[in-house]
């Protein structure tokens, strides 16, 4: 997916680690360094980025306005 190679290093590295790699959030969090509020937070971050990305429109139709 070509959405993939406009994200960060870091970010990428976090979704190939969780997506592909099938670490858990927490071995993510160890393998990366990083505290496991910091792996969710970021995985959020990078979903919405790539929905938006993607065309896809997460608000239901009544706040689409």
């Amino acid at each position: 997916m070509r959405v993939l190679g406009e994200l960060s290093e870091r970010d990428r590295e976090l979704v190939l680690l969780v997506a592909w790699a099938e670490l858990s959030y927490e071995q993510a969090a160890q393998a990366l360094g990083i505290p496991l509020g910091t792996v969710r937070s970021r995985l959020h971050r990078i979903r919405v980025k790539l929905r938006s990305a993607a065309g896809l429109n997460l608000l239901p139709p009544s706040e689409n306005r």
